[in-house]
């Protein structure tokens, strides 16, 4: 995947979606150097990549989400 980014939590990245629960505001979804989701403060020293909500009605049209053939979205 590319989005692989090694092996250890000091390898780990940030995806940008907050968290739900208002009591952890600065919390957002993060993805683990081994593959592991999770959540954590923001202000915490990780790569970032960003993230994006679709609306129910957005289709795959082609694509297998590979960097040689990304999502074709309609």
């Amino acid at each position: 995947n590319w989005m692989h980014h090694g092996s250890t939590m000091n390898e780990a990245m940030w995806m940008l979606s907050p968290f739900a629960y208002s009591d952890y505001a600065d919390n957002v979804w993060g993805v683990s150097g081994g593959g592991g989701v999770d959540c954590g403060s923001a202000s915490s020293a990780l790569s970032v990549f960003p993230s994006v909500y679709l609306n129910s009605d957005v289709n795959i049209v082609s694509g297998s989400g590979t960097s040689s053939a990304p999502y074709i979205l309609q």
